[in-house]
């Protein structure tokens, strides 16, 4: 599959890498990765700076 758009490539990424690790899950990652870009788009609506929403994102997964 070739797949340009930046977002669509991290998408099949992160399915293959779930894939590898629990033999499954590619509709997870979509719903995880949806259900993340529509907080983020919330956020952006009400004027939050994206760098600052990122730092929080980045630094959230670093304690799972």
């Amino acid at each position: 599959m070739t797949v340009t758009q930046p977002a669509a490539k991290m998408l099949v990424e992160l399915s293959k890498s779930q894939d590898v690790v629990a033999g499954d899950g590619t509709t997870s990652v979509v719903v995880i990765c949806g259900a993340l870009l529509k907080k983020c788009q919330d956020l952006l609506e009400r004027g939050r700076v994206t760098a600052a929403s990122s730092d929080n994102v980045s630094s959230s997964g670093d304690k799972i």
